[in-house]
């Protein structure tokens, strides 16, 4: 197994900081949609796959969960280690799970299945380790967020007027999950009034978030 994929061992610290300072992604958008859609979650156990520093692993488990954080760069998960010791941080990659079918009662992908090589595999290991009824959680980019190289189209005067599209299409791998929940979180107006340079990103969502659940089986 490679520890580091795309160099991510050796910008951990300058991504620790980053995660650190403030993520507009997360902290804005992703963040409450997420746990929400996790569920109840003391006394479950919970996977984060590409946990990173273990920021969400931190979250769940401030919410009672038992929580199991998996991510190939070694920085990023001593830094876990260390922030949280109750919980289990392990070197793996997403597309080989180390653990048995129907382990865990939610399985995260948090921003990670844009840095897994084979994405769809990885979604394969999510479902088989999840059980029956459990849910899946993806915090995702928006497809054209990651397909489109220039964004915005804007005026003369730095107005946007619209978003480019190029290859636009979504690839996500049911697996035999079932869909319960998508959503487009944006900005809510309380927010873009602090924060005006916002405002763009209630036009066009800059990330999903869905929830997906494992079905029971007879």
């Amino acid at each position: 197994m490679e520890e580091d994929r795309s160099g991510w061992a050796t910008s951990a610290q300058a991504w620790i900081t980053r995660i650190d300072d403030f993520d507009f992604a997360r902290e804005v958008l992703l963040d409450k949609p997420m746990l929400r859609m996790c569920g109840p979650l003391e006394g479950r156990s919970l996977l984060d796959v590409g946990c990173g520093e273990g920021r969400f692993c931190r979250m769940a488990g401030a919410h009672g969960a038992q929580t199991t954080g998996l991510d190939p760069t070694l920085p990023l998960l001593e830094t876990a280690r260390a922030r949280h010791p109750e919980g289990s941080y392990l070197v793996d990659v997403g597309e080989d799970l180390p653990f048995e079918n129907s382990s865990f009662d939610v399985v995260v992908f948090y921003l990670t299945l844009i840095d897994i090589p084979d994405f769809r595999k990885a979604i394969s290991e999510g479902a088989r380790v999840l059980r029956p009824g459990g849910r899946m959680v993806i915090g995702n980019l928006a497809s054209h967020a990651s397909t489109t190289p220039n964004g915005w189209t804007r005026d003369a005067d730095g107005k946007a007027l619209y978003y480019a599209l190029n290859n636009y299409m979504d690839a996500f791998l049911s697996c035999g999950l079932i869909l319960r929940e998508y959503l487009e979180p944006i900005p809510t107006l309380e927010e873009v009034a602090v924060n005006p340079k916002w405002a763009d990103d209630r036009k066009v969502p800059y990330v999903v978030a869905m929830l997906w659940e494992k079905a029971l089986r007879g």
